[in-house]
């Protein structure tokens, strides 16, 4: 008996340090991927970024503010922190993380709107995790809330329970979205209307935990003396048309605004907003527009002698 449960014991031990290699041999391949969901996390993580300004946002910050035009216009250092599909949940451990391991910005613009802001983040590409189970400080300021024990400590747990990360792997090479600049991607497609045809309305939606989240890292910026920006991007018009309750969002982001000394800088009724040329979808800018749009905000910025 005592020989068989050695054996057994024997089993698991080689069986726990073989997972574990596997795990980390594939946590290392996939971290040096090209893949856009780890590029930004790479690069905050070597620790060498010093910028001024910080976008934050969804992938309507990502795929609509141009670090390079901001940059030549204001004559500052920027760096877009945007992540798909993600509200403040998730939006704000990766500035925390981006300030443990780089310098502190001077300004944060943070992108505001119904789509992805105040309302809790989906299990949406919970993958872009799971390399970087490894780092200490990713650990601490990232995933300590997203995952259950299992997955973080457990080899192999969080890669077999989760099958995106093989499908989104495969497809990587297709995918279009791919950091250009400093966390920016532009997206070079033209306008395709045909999810937003099928839909009837919209609600703002938000969550009152995600608000107590977002308060806090406002309270955190104020207390650093970081200056925030809130910015409403262009939105094709006529999604806001569809907003049933869209005065409830301006409402909410006003409120928290002037709770926290914020200016705010709105775009949603511009020019831009009301010609599909400028965008691929009606929540998101193409190249074309993303550029536009950051010469916009880049020289309004100037004039309003935001940093000066």
């Amino acid at each position: 008996m005592k020989k068989f449960l050695s054996k057994i014991l024997l089993f698991l031990i080689l069986l726990f340090i073989s997972s574990l290699a596997l795990d980390i041999y594939i946590s290392l391949q996939t971290q040096s991927s090209e893949d856009y969901k780890y590029k930004t996390w790479n690069e905050i993580l070597k620790g060498d970024l010093s910028n001024d300004i910080v976008i934050m946002g969804s992938s309507r910050a990502y795929t609509q503010y141009s670090p390079r035009i901001l940059d030549s216009t204001l004559h500052k250092s920027s760096y877009n922190l945007g992540i798909n599909g993600c509200s403040v949940d998730r939006q704000i451990p990766r500035f925390s993380l981006y300030c443990v391991k780089n310098q502190k910005p001077q300004l944060v613009i943070q992108n505001i709107d119904w789509v992805a802001t105040l309302d809790q983040t989906p299990d949406y590409e919970m993958e872009q995790y799971f390399p970087f189970f490894y780092n200490f400080d990713f650990r601490k300021n990232v995933i300590s809330t997203l995952f259950s024990f299992p997955e973080k400590n457990i080899p192999l747990y969080r890669y077999l329970k989760n099958s995106n990360l093989w499908d989104s792997y495969k497809t990587s090479q297709h995918v279009f979205l791919k950091i250009e600049y400093k966390g920016f991607s532009g997206v070079s497609q033209n306008w395709n209307g045909n999810n937003f045809s099928k839909i009837d309305s919209i609600t703002f939606k938000s969550d009152s935990v995600v608000i107590k989240e977002f308060c806090d890292y406002l309270q955190n910026c104020l207390d650093n003396d970081i200056t925030v920006l809130f910015v409403y991007s262009p939105v094709y018009y006529k999604a806001n048309e569809r907003v049933t309750n869209i005065s409830e969002m301006y409402s909410t982001f006003e409120t928290i605004a002037n709770k926290y000394h914020i200016q705010i800088l709105d775009y949603s009724d511009c020019y831009i907003s009301k010609d599909t040329t400028y965008f691929y979808n009606a929540t998101h800018l193409n190249k074309n527009g993303a550029e536009l749009f950051s010469n916009m905000l880049a020289h309004d910025m100037d004039s309003l002698q935001i940093l000066h």
